[in-house]
């Protein structure tokens, strides 16, 4: 790639590959890597990536395909075949406890940063290596790369790391709410696993059997076969690693703390970002991440499809940065915009210095009777809306406005005040925000959970577009009583034409079928066994109204006559 202005490092040299190679740590264990570099190249930088996967997944070349279109998720690293070509050595390894590495998983803690930040010193010191390391790769890659940035190796020039996250437990326990689909999944993905549990550790002996005594016996578990085989044997590695999740159900507890990362400490250039769709597992963590980096840095936020795998896209805007912070070569990237978000249903991309983006306009929408979303205030004696939630039969509400005549768009964060009450003795809701074109089917933008004894606000640390969950001890809910919740919904981006509306429905379950890879990575969590009638209430003295970050449009609002000028008084 190149401009009149600058241009990219060329694909000048043939490759020489590195098999097996034994990178010592501090506590004796050996980590295991394969190592792409240049050929016949003096000295070169080098990227280094660090995950649980098997080695052969992410280096064997293949036709990229959508993810889960035949093929797993966890070929995260690029290509290391691209990137050494160009005049960079490709460090791939597997972090202790997986594949061929020794040692014991950490599960992304203390020790298993500790390693990468002497991974980084180590290729830095290679006679093959000029010194100067970089991170990169999607998922696990990017969020080992947070947590080691946020370490601070002395050789780590730069990281590119979108689709991570710094905060372990709101990778699992979003809005408070187990994914249950997640977390029986994704310990089984990694190769060759060595854990041993770290919850007595954490714990104690005596607290760690009272938990896992209590999970045992929780319905909303044991409806899960997976997570009920787990809690009852406890025998593989996986099983172990799915119970510690169990166990700790609290964001503030050590073993959660313990692998966040303070991004405000991390001082290379970073890249962090993901795509609209990962609204379930990597987007509200990178949006987060971003707001409190204090090193330069961009984000990125693409079109709502996961990369394909293995992953290539990204790989010129990848060398573009490596480029500029490894070798030198001026690209003109400090004089770009920090933020850059594709627009769906545009199909083209807003750059901006900030995020959220200045021209945000966070505009009420209140919940009316007869399922009306609308910004008009509320009516005398609206009362309230109830549904049904059993096992057999999930219900919900939908809340839909009028068409809109203006064309508009949203991106950012949306923020839901929800008055409700139920006759169960806990809640878990759902929330969702749905584009419903004039023809055809509605489409899943977002969505927003929060389970409701959890549902304590920290006002300090919140703002006016998303509200500060401490997730940190439970609030009684007491069946009848009308609660306030407010459920954050993750950002996401759309321009809607004149003739579209917008719906928000609420359950208390993900069970409707989902689309795509967002779909799935955005459903699966836990629900309530118990039936419960649940009563959404929206009236003056309980305003339930969700905040909708308008970009553009919606100047004078939506009609309620749909603002059809044919319409005609009768004579």
């Amino acid at each position: 790639m190149f401009t009149k202005r600058w241009s990219l490092s060329k694909p000048a040299y043939p490759v020489q590959v590195d098999r097996a190679v034994r990178i010592p740590v501090s506590d004796g264990i050996e980590l295991d890597a394969d190592i792409y570099r240049p050929a016949g190249a003096e000295q070169c930088p080098a990227i280094v990536g660090l995950h649980g996967y098997s080695k052969a997944k992410q280096v064997t070349p293949s036709m990229p395909v959508a993810m889960g279109a035949g093929r797993n998720g966890e070929v995260e690293a690029g290509d290391p075949v691209f990137f050494a070509r160009r005049g960079y050595a490709h460090v791939i390894v597997n972090a202790r406890g997986t594949g061929a590495s020794g040692g014991v998983f950490n599960y992304q803690g203390p020790i298993e940063t500790r390693d990468g930040a002497e991974v980084v010193e180590w290729a830095a010191q290679q006679p093959w290596c000029d010194g100067n390391v970089g991170l990169a790769g999607q998922s696990y890659f990017s969020i080992m790369a947070l947590r080691v940035a946020a370490a601070r190796p002395p050789s780590l020039k730069a990281i590119y790391s979108p689709w991570g996250r710094t905060s372990s437990y709101h990778g699992y326990y979003l809005g408070g709410i187990l994914s249950a689909r997640m977390l029986s999944h994704w310990p089984l993905t990694l190769d060759n696993l060595r854990y041993e549990s770290l919850g007595e550790s954490y714990l104690g002996p005596e607290e760690f059997s009272a938990r896992l005594e209590r999970a045992r016996r929780d319905p909303e578990l044991l409806s899960v076969p997976t997570l009920a085989a787990a809690l009852a044997e406890r025998r593989t590695p996986a099983q172990k690693l799915m119970v510690d999740f169990i166990v700790h159900p609290f964001a503030t507890e050590l073993f959660w703390t313990d692998r966040d990362a303070d991004v405000s400490a991390i001082e290379v250039p970073s890249v962090l970002g993901a795509c609209w769709g990962s609204y379930g597992l990597h987007l509200s963590g990178s949006l987060h991440d971003f707001e409190q980096l204090r090193a330069p840095g961009q984000l990125l936020v693409g079109p709502p499809i996961y990369l394909d795998r293995p992953i290539y896209q990204l790989g010129y805007d990848q060398l573009r940065w490596f480029d500029q912070w490894l070798k030198g070569i001026e690209s003109g990237l400090e004089e770009e915009p920090r933020v850059r978000v594709f627009v769906p249903g545009k199909g083209d991309w807003l750059e901006r210095e900030e995020w959220p983006l200045p021209e945000t306009r966070w505009t009420p929408f209140n919940l009316h009777a007869g399922g009306l979303l609308s910004e008009h205030e509320f009516f005398p004696d609206e009362g309230a809306t109830s549904f049904e939630d059993t096992y057999n039969q999930r219900g919900s509400l939908t809340f839909t406005t009028p068409k809109l005549v203006e064309s508009t768009t949203l991106v950012g964060p949306a923020r839901l005040e929800l008055f409700a009450s139920t006759t169960d003795d806990e809640v878990l809701w759902f929330a969702s925000l749905w584009d419903v074109p004039p023809d055809g089917e509605p489409e899943l933008l977002t969505r927003g959970w929060l389970r409701g004894t959890l549902r304590a606000v920290d006002e300090d640390r919140s703002t006016g577009w998303q509200a500060h969950h401490p997730f940190a001890e439970r609030t009684p809910v007491e069946p009848g009583e009308i609660n306030r919740y407010t459920i954050n919904l993750v950002a996401t981006a759309r321009h809607l034409p004149p003739g579209h509306r917008i719906a928000l429905k609420l359950a208390c379950s993900d069970h409707e079928p989902v689309v795509g890879v967002g779909g799935m990575m955005g459903s699966g969590r836990l629900t309530r066994p118990q039936p419960a009638w649940l009563t959404v209430h929206h009236e003056y003295e309980h305003p339930s109204c969700v905040h909708l970050p308008v970009v553009s449009g919606n100047v004078i609002g939506t009609f309620m006559s749909g603002g059809d000028p044919a319409i005609r008084a009768p004579v």
